[in-house]
């Protein structure tokens, strides 16, 4: 039998709840949720229905609602753009506060036209297809008459491919591929505030994670000539510069995380292994840190805590581990003594 279901928003704190025990009889077994249940105040609520039980998704491959971010306090999300119109909405977790801030035409779109929900301030920034500007950069202050294009980077109905949107200070920096080249750009939200800092040009590619430390950003570009090499920015030309080649190949950039009590962490994993590297942004401060044998662990979801960096591996071998490397350690391997 298929199953039905609807998409909904949901507020939800997190408790323990009772539940009926194995092969009760449906009466028994409802009886004793009902008297089990959690209070109205304790319970995950729903906050906005999206799609009725039964009706069909209007696509396959994506839920509704989606980039729920945090804006100053408030709730913005994105309604599902395969529908004759998308909207942007924003909730305070209550029904009546729970609003579409604009409806934007989206007939035809992919899953990459209305997207990259990044926060800045109390403005949230965004990528749309407009059918008469293409696919580029919007921001809204939630507000209808304040949700608007920023700018038409590519002139016409061609669009602009952006990615890596991230919030520096009370800026907005993401990348530009245009054509093979590839540029670092800033916006404040206006027109005349959205410009090129740097153009990379085309003989490097730019690995798709990016590590937020303090106030920079840093990311990694990659060729077969000069490696990889771990850049930063501040927004700035001044203040965008190579901090340091981190290998001499093209290794995949797999995992960054930047931890709370500053600077982050990365993995570079190749055939030779992979190796986790700690970063605060500068050279002397980027250093390889743990590294393990080809086929290995593949670490994940690091986190610091104190003089420690926690995080997971897994491994056919050894199955899956909690590791904790000291900050101060220059290149341990995995294999050491906890095995």
């Amino acid at each position: 039998m298929r199953m039905r279901f609807g998409w909904v928003l949901a507020g939800l704190s997190f408790v323990g709840c009772g539940g009926a025990p194995d092969m009760e009889p449906p009466a028994a077994q409802e009886q004793q949720v009902q008297a089990q249940a959690c209070t109205p105040a304790m319970a995950a609520t729903k906050v906005k229905d999206f799609l009725s039980p039964g009706d069909p998704l209007p696509s396959p491959y994506r839920p509704i609602p989606e980039w729920l971010t945090n804006v100053a306090g408030t709730l913005y999300f994105t309604s599902d753009p395969y529908q004759a119109t998308a909207a942007l909405w924003r909730s305070d977790g209550t029904p009546v506060g729970t609003v579409p801030v604009k409806e934007l035409p989206s007939a035809g779109l992919n899953y990459r036209d209305f997207a990259s929900l990044t926060a800045v301030g109390s403005r949230v920034f965004f990528t749309m297809n407009d059918p008469a500007a293409g696919s580029e950069l919007w921001v809204s202050d939630g507000t209808a008459a304040g949700t608007r294009l920023v700018k038409d980077i590519t002139p016409g109905a061609s669009s602009s491919s952006l990615s890596n949107l991230t919030a520096l200070g009370d800026v907005l920096t993401f990348f530009r591929y245009a054509g093979t080249a590839k540029e670092l750009w800033r916006s404040d939200g206006t027109a005349a505030g959205t410009y090129r800092v740097v153009d990379f040009g085309s003989g490097s590619s730019l690995a798709y994670p990016t590590l937020r430390t303090g106030s920079a950003l840093l990311f990694f570009f990659q060729d077969a000539t000069q490696g990889t090499r771990l850049w930063r920015t501040d927004g700035t030309a001044a203040g965008t510069w190579i901090v340091k080649r981190v290998d001499a190949g093209t290794p995949l950039v797999s995992e960054t995380r930047s931890l709370a009590s500053g600077g982050g962490v990365f993995t570079l994993d190749d055939s030779s292994g992979t190796e986790v590297w700690r970063t605060d942004g500068s050279a002397a401060g980027t250093v390889r840190v743990t590294t393990s044998s080809p086929g290995g662990e593949r670490p994940e979801e690091f986190t610091r805590v104190g003089t420690r960096i926690f995080f997971r591996a897994y491994s056919g071998v050894y199955g899956s581990a909690l590791w904790a490397v000291p900050t101060h350690v220059t290149c341990t391997p995995l294999s050491a003594s906890a095995r």
